[in-house]
């Protein structure tokens, strides 16, 4: 097993995961020099948003001792050990260049900026993301982790939702064939990883539903790690050009106020 060698988070990214990255980095194709560069800044932003909205939550679960290290961990920076830090953005790389090595078509169309679906979404997935952060403070324990990774997760994805949700809609077939693989992977290594003691889950906050060694809250992690990671790599092509087209993307109506906000800026310049 890979941690009785020492090193075990380590050699469990040297092992599992980097050659995963190497592999979709030598499929990659070129797009051109503009969606090359576009495709890489992608990436730095991607994975400097992970680290920054990651890095508090998964400390403060590491705290409340939702999950636990075996002896696996070379060393900790704050709560958690190195091998935690590096699988934030490997997660992030994976799920992207995945998404890169079966290619998608950021086209924009008029349809994609109409509002109140896109609204209507973030209004319901805050409030979720209510319900979910009050019955992870004060609800039943065992809710805990679970309801923790939603609270975690939906603000994301509804900030996503009103940027872009309509756009995501109509890639939904895209996005579908973009998670799966990846996430699949990542619960075969992570329930490796469980059954062979490198961290464990806490079953007093966990619903003790699992499949093999895998908790289901690790599941909903994994996909809503990478659903977030697919809707940020998409929208963020996506908004590049919806800008870049501009009055044919925008301008939907005479009557539509975004219509009018647009001329009234083109007057005045």
């Amino acid at each position: 097993m890979i941690n009785q060698f020492g090193f075990g988070y380590l050699l469990f990214h040297v092992l599992l995961t980097v050659p995963i990255i190497l592999i979709l980095t030598y499929l990659q194709s070129d797009l051109g020099v503009v969606r090359n560069r576009r495709r890489w800044l992608n990436f730095v932003i991607l994975i400097l948003i992970a680290y920054v909205y990651t890095i508090p939550w998964d400390n403060f679960m590491i705290s409340l001792d939702i999950w636990w290290y075996g002896d696996v961990v070379w060393n900790r920076v704050w709560h958690a050990p190195v091998g935690e830090y590096l699988f934030f953005g490997i997660q992030t790389i994976i799920a992207g260049l995945y998404l890169y090595y079966i290619g998608f078509n950021p086209n924009p169309k008029q349809s994609d900026l109409q509002l109140s679906n896109r609204v209507t979404g973030f209004i319901l997935l805050i409030i979720a993301t209510i319900i979910c952060l009050v019955t992870a403070l004060y609800g039943p324990i065992n809710l805990r982790y679970s309801t923790s990774i939603l609270a975690w997760t939906l603000p994301v994805l509804a900030i996503q939702w009103l940027v872009g949700g309509n756009y995501i809609l109509r890639k939904w077939k895209l996005i579908l064939t973009a998670t799966t693989p990846p996430t699949v992977y990542l619960w075969l290594i992570d329930g490796y990883a469980i059954a062979t003691g490198m961290w464990t889950i806490n079953p007093e906050t966990s619903l003790g539903i699992s499949v093999g060694a895998l908790p289901i809250e690790e599941m909903i992690f994994f996909l809503s790690a990478n659903l977030m990671t697919v809707f940020g790599m998409i929208l963020f092509e996506w908004v590049l050009e919806v800008w870049k087209q501009g009055d044919g993307v925008f301008i939907q109506s005479e009557n539509d106020e975004i219509c009018r906000l647009y001329h009234l800026f083109e007057n005045e310049t």
